[in-house]
């Protein structure tokens, strides 16, 4: 009531609240906007954080098959000698 009140009085009618409100708006927009961006290159790292974690449990997967493939001859070779 009070811009417009103010601008009555001063014989124009012209929100006051527009140009503060858009400026504003602007700059709620322009914050969500650097939000966004940051949550984007947050989730890209954890993204490569993942890919990392699963290229080691692979690689962890093969290094315990192969040990225990090693442990399996190792078994072997010990009952051929003894027998």
């Amino acid at each position: 009531i009070f811009p417009w009140e103010s601008s009555i009085l001063l014989g124009e009618r012209i929100n006051l609240l527009v140009s503060f409100y858009s400026s504003s708006n602007n700059y709620l927009n322009t914050n969500n906007n650097e939000l966004i961006i940051e949550l984007r290159r947050e989730i890209e790292i954890y993204r490569i954080i993942i890919d990392e974690l699963q290229t080691k449990i692979l690689t962890c997967e093969k290094s315990q098959r192969l040990a225990n493939g090693v442990e399996l001859e190792y078994e072997d070779l010990l009952k051929f000698l003894y027998e």
